[in-house]
């Protein structure tokens, strides 16, 4: 196909696509094998409990009427940047979910590798926004509604526990690279290739 430039960039994955005899596409190209198999339930199930926790908690102290949550930029962009980053972080790991093991590259690029970079932004947007909180209850007071800012800040900073956690374990997943297409690894072997 060529080199591809600009928006097709992205899309030079198709590369790794070639016909095989019944006419199909097949996969080709570089995939990556859970270094353990059976860790591999458990290990999504940690990540969705984790990021959905986040979320909700994140979603919930943007509900509460804390003090400037309502009305104040440097309060509002960051919330709402931590929460796109939420869902982008979701995308990524229903990208990763949904792939078979093996993982094709292209896959494994646009979800392992982007969800410690998306965790990590998340978390940073929630240590901003808790920050703000501070420094609203510190120039304006909280009045009768302190202890709703005190909340949302316990809020933010559990979520931000929360992201950084998933984050670890996702960069602590091992995986196995390979060169091999996955109709070639689950084909049995013959008595040929084994000498």
């Amino acid at each position: 196909m060529g080199m591809l430039t600009g928006k097709h960039r992205d899309r030079s994955y198709l590369d790794d696509f070639q016909i095989n005899e019944q006419g199909e596409y097949e996969y080709q190209g570089v995939t990556y094998r859970w270094q353990i198999p059976d860790n591999r339930k458990p290990a999504l199930r940690g990540l969705w409990m984790r990021l959905t926790c986040a979320a909700i908690l994140m979603l919930a102290a943007g509900c509460i009427p804390a003090p400037g949550v309502d009305h104040i930029f440097y309060l509002l962009i960051p919330y709402a940047a931590g929460l796109a980053c939420c869902l982008w972080s979701a995308m990524a790991l229903s990208r990763m979910s949904g792939e078979k093991d093996p993982m094709r590259e292209y896959v494994f690029n646009r979800s392992v590798l982007r969800l410690p970079v998306t965790f990590l932004f998340a978390a940073l947007f929630g240590i901003l926004c808790t920050a703000a909180q501070v420094v609203y209850l510190l120039l304006h007071g909280g009045g009768d509604k302190i202890l709703y800012g005190f909340l949302f800040m316990l809020l933010e900073a559990a979520a931000v526990f929360l992201l950084l956690f998933a984050r670890r374990a996702v960069l602590s997943l091992q995986w196995i690279r390979t060169e091999r297409t996955a109709a070639e690894e689950d084909r049995p072997m013959r008595s040929e290739d084994q000498e």
